[in-house]
């Protein structure tokens, strides 16, 4: 995930590079609306602020200031997650962006439950002056958000940045290669015949300042793309697997690669993880100006299981997504906010944790795996 921006619009107004800090880009975002841009296209209904773009900045910003949620939740030596080949050798260290990857420390589900319901160190919010300074940080952010907000749609804010209105938006790797096919594409413009391109460029992910920020800001990384075969006899069987050998040989992907890139309509989302592929020159390049800042995706920690409501939890994601929009439109304060998010999340917290198979007497015996159940 990374910034996607309109270098022609930031030249206009007078914005000579991409801002590094968010503090730059909150200023330079002031300049753009002044200007009568839209500074970011984003979508901002149910959809987008759970598990879409919105969403993701919810998550990655909270990240910034809660890293240290890793102490309490790791496995203690006792635990039945401990793996010694692992844990044994890691040592807590802000200055890794990868320091609190799955594949380098374990963690104890049953702890960070544990943690959520005593309300210890990071995973407490009211009263919390690191989420009181996100939180004000998150909504200075989404004060510069298209019209009518939680009505708009990421399609829609899609079309705000291809048309020129909006100087920039969420996107990927991908969009190197997508946007000028888009350009030319009027369902994704909705202008016909499409409309004007213009030159555009990347950032990675502005990092919040202050005091009560513990690093600097991580993104989201996620492998796509899925592959499926229905088992049927032995013969069709031997043929799926040949043919996902072709596909991940260096001959094979050469030619889903360039595929891919003569497409009208599609475009590699990142740089793909199989060892000992060649890619086009052009792609090659193009990746390696994609520098890896750490990643917040597939980690239990506060910002991605409290921040939207409660892990997920359908009752308590809608009740947060009521009272985010009541935050960012200024009729409640943060702290207001902060309260009604710790009412939520201990509300709905038994139902969320018997909807992950999980029972409140787990939490008095976080060493011992639970029991199994349906």
């Amino acid at each position: 995930m990374v910034w996607v921006y309109n270098k022609e619009i930031f030249q206009k107004v007078g914005i000579a590079e991409a801002p590094k800090t968010f503090n730059e880009m909150m200023d330079d975002f002031k300049k753009l609306k002044e200007a009568g841009y839209t500074p970011l296209a984003l979508g901002g209904d149910s959809q987008s602020m759970w598990s879409g773009q919105a969403g993701w900045l919810v998550r990655v910003y909270a990240d910034q200031y809660l890293r240290d949620y890793v102490n309490t939740v790791r496995s203690q030596e006792q635990d039945y997650t401990y793996l010694p080949e692992v844990d044994e050798k890691w040592k807590y260290d802000l200055s890794d962006p990868f320091n609190d990857a799955n594949s380098n420390v374990t963690k104890n589900t049953i702890r960070q439950w544990k943690a959520v319901k005593d309300k210890e160190g990071p995973y407490k919010i009211a009263g919390n002056p690191k989420w009181k300074a996100y939180s004000e940080n998150l909504k200075q952010l989404f004060q510069y958000v298209p019209d009518g907000f939680f009505g708009v749609k990421e399609d829609q804010a899609y079309k705000l940045f291809l048309t020129g209105k909006a100087a920039t938006m969420m996107g990927t790797p991908a969009s190197y290669w997508q946007l000028p096919k888009d350009f030319a594409d009027s369902t994704k413009s909705g202008a016909q015949g499409g409309v004007k391109p213009f030159e555009y460029g990347f950032y990675n992910m502005p990092s919040m300042e202050g005091p009560e920020v513990l690093a600097p800001a991580r993104t989201i990384q996620i492998p796509i793309g899925f592959y499926g075969f229905v088992a049927k006899d032995a013969d069709q069987n031997a043929l799926n697997a040949d043919f996902m050998m072709y596909l991940t040989s260096p001959e094979g992907y050469k030619v889903y690669a360039e595929a891919i890139q003569n497409s009208k309509d599609a475009a590699l989302s990142g740089a793909p993880a199989l060892k000992d592929i060649t890619l086009p020159d052009e792609m090659t390049k193009a990746f390696a100006d994609f520098k890896p800042i750490g990643n917040t995706e597939g980690i239990d920690m506060p910002g991605n299981i409290l921040a939207r409501g409660l892990w997920d939890y359908q009752p308590s994601v809608q009740e947060w997504v009521g009272s985010v929009q009541k935050f960012f439109a200024g009729k409640i304060t943060a702290d207001e906010y902060l309260n009604q998010l710790q009412s939520n999340i201990d509300k709905n917290f038994e139902a969320a944790l018997k909807e992950k198979k999980f029972d409140l007497s787990d939490l008095e015996h976080p060493d011992r795996r639970p029991p199994e159940r349906k």
